[in-house]
């Protein structure tokens, strides 16, 4: 055979479209990043990605871990190269000046993601630097960065706000008090003015700056009765503001969602964590696995251990993050579960003897796929296949059944006239109309020509 002439023992057909069976995780290839897989610890408190792409996992027993996509970099305690203050590691975030603020059970760190060395930021002036000195020798339990820059710091009974200059330096320390503490309280700049909204002892309040003092807005009224609940995490969502609360999930809409006998209810009452999905969903955690809301539909889908495909290792989840069509899931015993878009589904077509609609041998020398969908591929020794649009059975045209040349095809091209032209190893060309499919007209030319015409290894349209 010619050096045109591809013969393969299996052939792989790229589908492009959207894998469908089994829900949205099904959708994803998985990773499973846990201690087998090089963590310290499979106790993922959060995840977050900074602005280098390292994907950060804040984790309890193992300190703070740094994950590039293929090796784990340890910062926790007696770790090779930096170590850091704990290995108790709740949650980070980035301000806008390269820092990752570190949010550690014994009290705040700041790394320089440049020179990855901890630092104490600068400060405008000696009265703000002895404030920034004071709030950092504070228990810490989360941070999180506001969309105008500022870094807020969850303490213990304590709400702090530093703010910064255009060259990165501290400028401001501004502290309120909350009157409960509770073992997890989230924070989010819902409406991206530089606020943050918590929920806590049953009460929603925004918080902000007057008149150089963090003042409270209790917006409560927004959400139907919430009795002494408090908000792990909140997000803005379809433009609602989502509350997972230690009993259910509330909206500013007056919505809860709960735990019920119903199988389209949350899967546990205690909610951890809210994310929105690649494909705009409300992405829920809990401790019975993930719960995933289409808000347009109202439908809930469960995503567990007990999951068909892509299961979880853990049904403790305590983190959710979504970014770049990735979803990252944090777990309290089983580490990080990642899921990444499958871009490209192949299906595998082959000959079975005991499936008259399989394909006819498994050497195959031309592929051709038609404007409708449809695909024609020419077989060594089994003729010319055809794969209808929306099909899994080949049509098998051959020179029993036709008027095609030779049962072994080498090369296949269109014209523009809608003209399938199919070139033979050892019987010339023949001609086939794509809208008369077996409709086969073998190319009839003189002696000489069809002498040199014989053996086709390739052909090219030149309109």
């Amino acid at each position: 055979m010619i050096r045109y002439i591809l013969t393969i023992i299996s052939t792989f057909l790229i589908t492009l479209g959207v894998y469908a069976q089994g829900g949205t995780p099904s959708r994803y290839n998985v990773s499973y990043l846990n201690m087998a897989a090089g963590m310290p610890n499979n106790f993922a408190d959060d995840i977050f990605q900074d602005s280098y792409g390292f994907v950060w996992i804040s984790t309890h027993g193992g300190g703070l871990v740094r994950y590039d996509g293929f090796n784990f970099v340890s910062f926790g305690l007696g770790s090779n190269g930096i170590s850091l203050r704990s290995n108790s590691c709740r949650n980070v975030y980035e301000d806008y000046f390269k820092r990752l603020w570190i949010a550690f059970e014994e009290g705040p760190q700041v790394l320089d993601l440049n020179t990855m060395q901890p630092i104490v930021p600068p400060c405008e002036n000696k009265q703000v630097e002895a404030q920034l000195n004071k709030a950092l020798k504070n228990l810490c339990t989360r941070m999180y960065c506001d969309a105008k820059g500022n870094i807020w710091m969850v303490s213990i009974n304590l709400l702090t706000r530093f703010g910064f200059n255009e060259k990165g330096e501290v400028n401001s320390v501004l502290s309120i008090n909350y009157p409960f503490n509770a073992p997890d309280l989230g924070l989010c700049d819902v409406y991206r003015r530089g606020t943050v909204v918590m929920c806590n002892d049953g009460k929603v309040s925004e918080f902000s700056v007057k008149n150089n003092k963090l003042v409270a807005k209790d917006i409560s009224k927004m959400f139907a009765p919430l009795d002494y609940r408090y908000a792990g995490a909140i997000i803005s969502y379809h433009g609602k503001i989502w509350l997972a609360t230690n009993r259910g999930l509330f909206n500013s809409a007056k919505q809860q969602f709960h735990c019920t006998a119903d199988d389209h209810s949350l899967q546990h009452e205690v909610v951890t964590s809210l994310a929105v999905s690649p494909d705009n969903k409300l992405l829920v955690g809990t401790l019975c696995g993930v719960d995933i809301i289409d808000d347009a539909t109202g439908s809930i889908e469960h995503w567990n251990c007990n999951s068909i495909v892509n299961p979880l290792s853990s049904n403790f989840v305590n983190s959710l993050f979504s970014k770049d069509g990735q979803i990252w899931v944090g777990t309290e015993t089983g580490g990080v579960i990642k899921l990444a878009p499958r871009l490209l589904q192949l299906q595998f077509y082959q000959n079975d003897p005991a499936n008259p609609g399989s394909l006819a041998h498994n050497a195959v020398n031309a592929m051709y796929a038609a404007p409708d969908g449809g695909l024609w591929v020419g077989v060594v020794e089994g003729g010319l296949n055809f794969l209808p649009p929306h099909s899994k059975s080949f049509v098998h045209y051959t020179t029993a059944n036709s008027s095609l040349p030779h049962n072994s095809v080498s090369t296949l091209t269109a014209d523009s006239r809608g003209n399938l032209w199919i070139g033979t190893w050892g019987d010339g060309i023949g001609v086939m109309s794509l809208k008369e499919p077996g409709k086969i007209v073998p190319l009839s030319v003189d002696a000489k020509h069809q002498r040199l015409l014989m053996f086709v290894g390739a052909l090219a349209y030149d309109p």
